[in-house]
């Protein structure tokens, strides 16, 4: 054989293995992707368990007379009010609720304001050192002061546990 057919040869045969390597490449990283996520599915059913049994669901509530939450809407007299319920479970996400809050004319509308420390003192002296104190107090405020993206506790006269819109008797400004 001459020398062009050992060029050749060799062409083909570096062309060759140069294909040979990168399809084997391609095909390795798809077998090393499936067996990840055939791996990673098993352990997550594995722990999936194990968590369950540390962090058990908690009970339902029978009734429901309050929720707090941030205030995503305002329609007229209606707080759309974003509630996020948190489980004992450090993986799961919080359920997030979407609460229509009807104000009337006989809703308790207050604001939850820092008490000063010469108030708390106040409070300490007369109740004694034994007694609980809180550290804030509730002022009546108007309709006015409720925007977009504060914090509230609204409380219903009525159990609301399974409704989406309720009226309510006292809803209370957080700081």
């Amino acid at each position: 054989m001459d020398s062009k057919t050992y060029l050749i040869l060799a062409a083909v045969l570096v062309v060759g293995i140069v294909i040979g390597y990168f399809v084997g490449i391609q095909t390795q990283k798809k077998v090393f992707q499936l067996g990840l996520q055939k791996g990673m599915a098993e352990v997550e059913q594995k722990y999936q368990t194990k968590i369950a049994k540390l962090f058990p669901p908690a009970p339902e509530p029978k009734e429901i007379f309050s929720i707090s939450g941030k205030i995503k809407k305002i329609e007229g007299k209606t707080l759309v009010v974003e509630e996020k319920t948190y489980s004992v479970n450090p993986f799961e996400d919080p359920k997030v609720k979407q609460w229509k809050v009807n104000i009337t004319d006989a809703t308790e509308l207050v604001k939850r304001i820092e008490k000063t420390p010469e108030e708390i003192m106040e409070e300490r002296e007369l109740l004694g050192s034994g007694e609980a104190l809180s550290s804030f107090k509730q002022i009546r405020t108007d309709f006015s002061d409720f925007k977009i993206d504060k914090e509230i506790i609204a409380e219903s006269e009525s159990n609301i546990k399974g409704k989406a819109e309720f009226e309510a008797r006292v809803v209370i400004l957080l700081p």
